[in-house]
């Protein structure tokens, strides 16, 4: 817990002195001062820790920038990779002029051309086959598993929580069910082998109550079995949850920056 904590506190540190720096671009641009707005943006770009919720500001400020004193290229490669962060990115045309707009969008149209050319490319189109068969296969293989051992197939599928836990259950409960149907024939035996009318009802007595256990693990393990290939054929996309600290950063309408920060114990 206290290292989840300092890690959040250095997290947020860090968080808070790039807000800062985006500030101080941000201050520039407002004055014009587009120079300098390029200047200090290459040392954020340079930050491999700069989070992209930021640096699609950052992007969009140099492309602007950029344009202003007549260097197109650049401009489109900013907002270039302003796009490739938010492909549905929109600009505020109350703030900005016709032409930084109609630049703009044409960007965003060869962009966004280029993108579905290729999704839809040849190379692309049998990459994506492959890996839909790779995970065909790979799901074939878990089911397999699965019948074979409660559990196998979902510690295949990378959710190893559950996994192993449902293959702890089926052992035990395996183990447990053999030891009764044993116990069970055992008793069944002295029971019928059993002469003396007085000690009838107390080996019957042991027979039953070993006979019900044997049943009620043997139906415990089919329903384990059971639902372990439900949830596997139910759930194909396995999520393993990371106790990380969520810290988002969000620009709001009033051109403020809010800091969200969530730490989970």
């Amino acid at each position: 817990m206290i290292k989840k904590f300092f890690f959040s506190f250095f997290l947020t540190t860090i968080l808070f002195a790039q807000t800062n720096s985006l500030l101080e671009v941000k201050k520039l641009y407002e004055d014009y001062e587009y120079e300098k707005v390029i200047q200090t943006s290459n040392v954020l770009l340079n930050d491999e820790q700069f989070p992209d919720s930021l640096k699609i500001d950052l992007y969009f400020m140099r492309a602007v920038s950029f344009f202003a004193i007549g260097n197109e290229n650049l401009s489109k490669t900013n907002f270039e990779n302003l796009l490739k962060l938010n492909k549905n990115y929109i600009l505020d045309t109350s703030k900005l002029s016709p032409k930084i707009i109609n630049f703009f969008d044409e960007v965003k149209k060869e962009y966004l051309k280029k993108e579905e050319e290729k999704i839809y490319s040849p190379e692309n189109l049998e990459k994506l086959k492959q890996l839909a068969q790779e995970r065909e296969n790979e799901l074939k293989y878990s089911v397999l598993k699965n019948i074979f051992l409660p559990g196998w197939g979902q510690v295949s599928l990378n959710n190893q929580n559950k996994g192993y836990a449902l293959i702890g259950l089926s052992i035990s409960n395996l183990v447990a069910a053999f030891y009764y149907i044993y116990d069970t024939n055992k008793k069944e035996n002295d029971y019928l082998s059993e002469i003396e009318k007085t000690l009838i009802p107390l080996k019957y007595s042991r027979y039953n109550d070993s006979y019900k256990k044997r049943n009620v693990l043997l139906s415990t393990f089919a329903f384990i079995w059971l639902y372990s290939q439900l949830d596997l054929l139910l759930n194909e996309k396995y999520k393993v949850q990371q106790n990380l600290p969520e810290i988002n950063l969000i620009y709001d309408s009033n051109k403020n920056y809010k800091l969200n920060f969530l730490l989970r114990f």
